[in-house]
């Protein structure tokens, strides 16, 4: 986690008595936990154990394991871009944040090169999040350093449009 995403996430406040989620919390290089320290319950979730990692699930499974509308905050920094199915993830993390919670995305734009950590499937732009949320309360949808983008958005209803299409980024090659 850059300290660009780090700046970008402090935008969001101390969310001091929320109930948040991390998806993809493994601290690789960075996590964002110490900014949130006035929450009230931080959970990070990632599908291999590792710091940082309160339990190990799938993110398209987090609405499987947690009630609708549970959480204040739901963050998903520098991981959606690593999930094949990233559309399920985004549909899961929306059933578990709770009417007027605030939902944060950051991802790699196509400047930024492939980083398999584990994989690296795909590219957005701020009008793809633009489109996704337009339903929705777009708080902030800006850069993020030099090739990355935001988005902060309230939830208002259940509504999202999945039907964008990122870039996809090329299997390496063997």
């Amino acid at each position: 986690m850059n300290g660009q995403v780090l700046l970008f996430l402090r935008k969001i406040g101390p969310q001091a008595g929320a109930r948040i989620i991390e998806i993809g919390s493994l601290d690789v290089n960075g996590s964002p936990r110490e900014t949130f320290k006035a929450a009230a319950e931080y959970v990070g979730i990632d599908f291999r154990p590792g710091l940082g990692v309160d339990l190990v699930m799938n993110a398209e499974q987090v609405h499987e394991n947690f009630p609708a509308g549970y959480f204040d905050t739901v963050l998903c920094c520098e991981t959606l871009e690593h999930c094949e199915n990233w559309k399920e993830v985004v549909r899961s993390m929306w059933a578990i944040l709770k009417t007027n919670g605030k939902c944060v995305i950051t991802t790699p734009t196509r400047k930024k090169g492939r980083h398999n950590y584990p994989n690296d499937y795909w590219r957005w732009e701020l009008d793809d999040y633009k489109k996704m949320f337009a339903a929705q309360n777009i708080i902030r949808c800006e850069p993020v350093g030099t090739a990355g983008i935001g988005v902060i958005v309230e939830k208002v209803s259940d509504e999202l449009d999945l039907e964008v299409t990122p870039h996809q980024i090329p299997p390496p090659k063997k």
